[in-house]
């Protein structure tokens, strides 16, 4: 009889067996890893528990984009660091800073500011909440400190009970202006010619391709919307700083803010100081000895702290905000671009929840498609038809 069949047998069962074995020894493995992981993770998240201690300070700098809506900016798909990120938005930076206004462990706030990249319209309404915030009856304080001012950076800087600059630092205060590029030249120089439909005298999107300077018609609408804003600014900062709004114009004319040391003589800094020396001021405020650790949160840390209190809805009427941002196009869309479609699948949404006694529709928008902006529209007036606000 021959031995080499019971062999292969034997050879066969002993592979499987190590196979199976393998594979329970990886199984595990993956197991005990994993459960290494979630350990780790809870011991981590437990490490990262934050507060906010009483006699603390707030400390803002709105330099990063503000859109109407948190996290509602478009995505990079290369930037890995944005999937873990928050980019707070223009409302919830608004609930925070009323938050802290009621906050009794929220001493004051320090404004560290540079280049701001948010709209005039939101600078509006953010500097409003820290006028509310200084204007509280408690004995909350505003400092405000820079290497360099610009406008709009003095624009938030000037609800401070104390403005400061480094003594090397500057400052821009020369008033307002706009100014637009045309390419009608430089294309008929390449041969190239534009293929432009527009309608009305004050559409002057389309100019740059068009023409070789501003019509007349875009440079009153031009004027009209700069000066405006222009106006209020200097009205705002003329009443916090005590002065008149003439007088900011004329010092922006003449061009007499040119240095440090011009900012402080005509009233629109307090002081020039590095920045250990305002950190020494905000101890002396908090009453906090040299020793101490200064205890201040940013404006992540106290919306990781106080998130649940924002997100909490006691009533059963609820008013739905929408956040249409961004252009406006056909399908889904992207985060900071408002779909057609998917817009008026929320306001159909909405406007079949019973709850729902109004809508408010925030646009911050250039316009888009005609067809996804109809497509919204018909939402919005079948909501009116079932009796609910717009």
């Amino acid at each position: 009889m021959s031995t080499e069949k019971p062999r292969a047998v034997k050879a066969k069962v002993g592979f499987f067996k190590l196979f199976f074995t393998s594979c329970l020894g990886t199984l595990v493995g993956l197991g005990v890893l994993v459960g290494g992981i979630i350990l780790v993770v809870q011991q981590l998240s437990k490490a990262s528990e934050v507060s906010i201690k009483p006699n603390t300070v707030l400390k803002l700098n709105f330099n990063q984009p503000l859109p109407e809506h948190t996290n509602n900016v478009a995505q990079n798909n290369f930037d890995s660091d944005g999937l873990f990120t928050t980019t707070i938005g223009l409302t919830q930076m608004c609930q925070l800073i009323d938050h802290a206004k009621e906050n009794d462990n929220i001493k004051g706030i320090y404004l560290e500011l540079s280049s701001i990249p948010v709209g005039w319209a939101s600078s509006k309404t953010l500097r409003d909440k820290l006028l509310e915030f200084k204007n509280t009856d408690s004995d909350k304080f505003i400092i405000a400190h820079a290497s360099y001012y610009t406008q709009k950076s003095y624009y938030y800087a000037s609800v401070a009970d104390k403005i400061y600059l480094y003594p090397e630092g500057e400052m821009s205060f020369y008033g307002a202006s706009a100014e637009l590029p045309f390419f009608l030249g430089a294309m008929e120089k390449a041969g190239v010619k534009a293929q432009i439909f527009y309608a009305g005298k004050y559409k002057s999107a389309t100019e740059p391709f068009r023409r070789k300077d501003m019509s007349e018609a875009n440079r009153e609408q031009i004027k009209e919307y700069v000066g405006g804003i222009y106006q209020l600014f200097l009205e705002d900062i003329a009443q916090s700083r005590e002065k008149s709004a003439e007088e900011l114009m004329r010092l922006a004319n003449e061009g007499l803010v040119r240095t440090p040391e011009a900012a402080v003589k005509y009233g629109l800094i307090d002081g020039l100081k590095y920045k250990d020396e305002v950190i020494d001021e905000l101890r002396n405020l908090l009453g906090t000895a040299e020793d101490d650790k200064l205890e201040a949160a940013t404006i992540k840390k106290y919306l990781k702290v106080h998130k649940k209190d924002l997100d909490k809805i006691d009533s059963q009427n609820k008013i739905a905000v929408v956040y249409a941002e961004g252009s406006i196009v056909m399908g889904e869309g992207e985060l900071g671009s408002i779909g057609g479609e998917k817009y008026a699948r929320i306001i159909r949404k909405i406007r079949r929840d019973d709850k729902v006694k109004a809508i408010v529709l925030r646009v911050n928008s250039g316009g888009g498609s005609a067809l996804a902006s109809d497509k919204i529209w018909r939402e919005l007036e079948l909501a009116k038809e079932q009796g609910i606000a717009v």
